[in-house]
C-alpha cells in the first residue's frame, strides 16, 4: 500500500510538471498558425498574453516565442514606431542566440540567421536615411541595432555613439564611447559596398566582402567598391573625453585626453582642452608641462598664446598672463581677446591705485603721492581705452556693454 502511495505521488507530481509544457506547445502552435495566415495582430496579443509566463518554458519553448516575436515584428506593423519594431527583433535575435548557443537549441537556426541578414541590411538603411534626415536618435538607435545583429561590424557601434553625440544625448554617446575604447576599436578598415539595382541606393556590407560578392553574382547588386576607413581612435578618445570633462569629471576625462592627444599630438583643440583641464584642477605644473610642448609645435599661432594667458590669468599670475596677451599681439595686433584681456588687467590695476589713494591721509607728503597715483590712473585709462577700442574694432560679439565702457572711461580722464 506505501509504495502505491509513494509511486501514485510521483506520478502525480510528474504529471503536474510537465502540464504547462503541453499547454505552451499548445499555445505556441496557435501563434505559429496565426502568423503562416498573416494574422499579425492576433499573434501579437497572444504572444504578448504569453509573455508573463516566460519563466516557466522550457528552453526551446522560449527560442519558439523569441522566434515567433521576431517574425511579427519584422513581417508586420504592429506598431507605429519601426524603430521600436527593429529593437524589439533584434532583443528576440539576442534572446534565440544566447538560447542556442547554452542549450544547444537548433531548431530555429537557419530560418533565424537568414532572417538576420535581412533586417541587417533593413536596419542599416533605415539609419542611413535617419542620418541623412538629420535624426540623430533615431540614427544612432538603429546603429546601434544593427551592430547588436553583427557583432564583428563594430562600425556600427562606432556610427551609433557619432549620432548619440549629436543628438546631445551624453549618456549613450560616453557609452558607446567606451563600449569602443573596450574593444580597442580602431576602425581602420574595409568597407564594401555596392549598388541595390531596384533603387540605385549605396548599401554597406560592412566587412563581409564575402556576402557583398554573391549579391553581385546574383544580379541584385552592382558597381562593387572598397573604402579603406583610417583608424578612428584618435576621435574616439578626444569625443570621450570631452564629454566627460564638459561634465566636470575630470579623473575620467583626463587620462583619455592624455591618450587622444598620444594618438594625435597635432590636435590643437586637445591641447587647449588639457590646459583647461589643468587650470580648472589648479595644477599649474601639468598645464606648464603641455603648454611648453605646445609652444613648440603651434609657435605661429597666436591663440595658443591667448589660451596660454588666459590660463594664467584665471590662476591669479597676472604678471604672466600679461605676458602672453602681449605675445599674443606680436603675431596678431588686432586680436579682440588679447586687447579685450589686455585692457581688463589695466582696470585691475586701476583698482589697485584706487585702494591705494583711499587708504592715503591729507598730510602734504600724501597729497603729493595722491597727485602721483591719479597722474599714473589717468595715463592708465588712457592705455585701456587703446586696448578697448581696437577690441571694438575687431569685435564678432554685441559690443554695446564694451561701448558704454569707453564712453565711462573717457569721461574719467
Amino acid at each position: 500500500m506505501k509504495r502505491f502511495n509513494i509511486f501514485y505521488v510521483i506520478f502525480l507530481g510528474m504529471m503536474v510538471s510537465s502540464f504547462p509544457s503541453f499547454s505552451q506547445d499548445k499555445e505556441l502552435r496557435e501563434v505559429e498558425r496565426l502568423v503562416k495566415n498573416e494574422k499579425y495582430t492576433e499573434g501579437y496579443t497572444a504572444l504578448q498574453n504569453l509573455f508573463p509566463t516566460i519563466e516557466q518554458f522550457s528552453d526551446e519553448q522560449k527560442v519558439w516565442f523569441y522566434y515567433l516575436q521576431s517574425k511579427i515584428h519584422s513581417e508586420s506593423a504592429v506598431e507605429s514606431d519601426e524603430n521600436k519594431n527593429f529593437t524589439t527583433i533584434v532583443n528576440a535575435f539576442e534572446q534565440i542566440e544566447k538560447l542556442e548557443k547554452n542549450n544547444k537549441v537548433t531548431r530555429f537556426v537557419k530560418t533565424t540567421a537568414n532572417a538576420k541578414n535581412r533586417l541587417l541590411s533593413k536596419i542599416v538603411n533605415a539609419a542611413i536615411d535617419d542620418t541623412t534626415n538629420q535624426d540623430w536618435e533615431k540614427a544612432s538607435q538603429n546603429y546601434f541595432n544593427a551592430y547588436q545583429l553583427s557583432k564583428t561590424d563594430t562600425l556600427f557601434l562606432y556610427h551609433a555613439a557619432n549620432q548619440a553625440l549629436k543628438a546631445d544625448d551624453k549618456k549613450t554617446a560616453i557609452k558607446h564611447y567606451k563600449d569602443l575604447v573596450k574593444l580597442n576599436y580602431k576602425g581602420k578598415t574595409t568597407l564594401y559596398t555596392a549598388v541595390n539595382r531596384s533603387n540605385g541606393t549605396v548599401v554597406s556590407f560592412g566587412n563581409d566582402q564575402r556576402r557583398r560578392d554573391q549579391q553581385v553574382r546574383n544580379l541584385l547588386y552592382d558597381q562593387p567598391e572598397e573604402i579603406v576607413l583610417e583608424s578612428y581612435q584618435p576621435i574616439i578618445y578626444k569625443n570621450l573625453a570631452l564629454l566627460l570633462v564638459n561634465q566636470n569629471n575630470y579623473s575620467e576625462g583626463e587620462q583619455y585626453l592624455i591618450k587622444a592627444f598620444e594618438l594625435n599630438p597635432n590636435d590643437y583643440d586637445l591641447l587647449i582642452s588639457l590646459f583647461y583641464v589643468y587650470m580648472d584642477t589648479n595644477r599649474r605644473f601639468r598645464f606648464e608641462d603641455y603648454m611648453r610642448q605646445g609652444v613648440k609645435k603651434f609657435v605661429e599661432n597666436p591663440s595658443l598664446y591667448y589660451n596660454i594667458g588666459a590660463v594664467y590669468f584665471n590662476l591669479g599670475i597676472k604678471d604672466k598672463a600679461k605676458e602672453y596677451f602681449e605675445k599674443t599681439l606680436q603675431l596678431d595686433k588686432n586680436n579682440y581677446h588679447a586687447n579685450h584681456a589686455l585692457g581688463n588687467l589695466l582696470l585691475e590695476k586701476d583698482k589697485d591705485i584706487s585702494t591705494q589713494i583711499n587708504n592715503l591721509s591729507n598730510n602734504k607728503a600724501d597729497r603729493q603721492k595722491k597727485q602721483q597715483l591719479l597722474n599714473e590712473k589717468a595715463e592708465n585709462y588712457k592705455q585701456i581705452i587703446v586696448y578697448f577700442e581696437k577690441a571694438l574694432l575687431n569685435s564678432k560679439e554685441d559690443t554695446k556693454e564694451l561701448k558704454q565702457l569707453i564712453k565711462d572711461i573717457k569721461e574719467l580722464i
